[in-house]
């Protein structure tokens, strides 16, 4: 049998710092990953790993963007012609419900607080947030490797406070192209979060 975190976990579930255990086996992968690389941090409400492709690498940290799809939802539920992304309802669920759900006590403790600037409104300080446009065209400039099977949502309003931008899936602007012109903020659409991690966890 493979010695995985997993495995291991059997051997030591009763013990009280089991999640710093699992961690720990863990850190030598986090360290040693590349950008591009993908690799599992955080785990599903039906206990799939979570998977992050590592967009940068800067020192001790980690620039991690998720590989599929956590949610569909609008960045509001009914349209309000004032909502930027600090009164976001997709902010609010990335940083509550996602964030306690996905990640354990000691993986919790890698996150860290990021500076969020968004092109209207406030900026904001976040755990899990989504790209900016900026982000998407630095990170991942080739459109065909934006393209996923719905589109997603990004945090930059498009051209007025209750559209917001989103990357597409098909149709006028092309595939894995930002309609920078945005999208109603009430539309459902697929949320693809990203963070900051430490390397660090001493």
């Amino acid at each position: 049998t493979e010695l995985t975190p997993e495995v291991v976990l059997n051997y030591v579930k009763d013990y009280k710092d089991t999640e710093e255990i699992i961690l720990n086996c863990r850190m030598a992968t986090l360290r040693n990953a590349k950008v591009n690389d993908v690799i599992s941090f955080g785990s599903l409400s039906n206990g799939t790993p979570m998977r992050w492709r590592v967009l940068d690498k800067q020192g001790s940290r980690l620039f991690l963007f998720a590989t599929g799809y956590v949610s569909e939802m609008g960045h509001i539920r009914v349209n309000n012609p004032d909502v930027t992304w600090s009164g976001s309802l997709i902010r609010t669920f990335l940083n509550g419900s996602f964030y306690n759900s996905t990640f354990n006590e000691a993986e919790k403790k890698l996150i860290l607080n990021t500076n969020v600037p968004t092109n209207m409104g406030e900026d904001t300080v976040d755990k899990i947030f989504l790209l900016s446009r900026s982000e998407i065209l630095k990170y991942i400039p080739n459109e065909k490797n934006r393209a996923t099977s719905t589109g997603f949502w990004l945090r930059d309003n498009g051209g007025a406070k209750h559209y917001f931008m989103a990357v597409w899936k098909s149709g006028v602007y092309g595939e894995g192209s930002i309609n920078e012109d945005g999208v109603i903020a009430s539309i459902e659409d697929g949320i693809m979060p990203a963070m900051w991690i430490s390397l660090d966890n001493n």
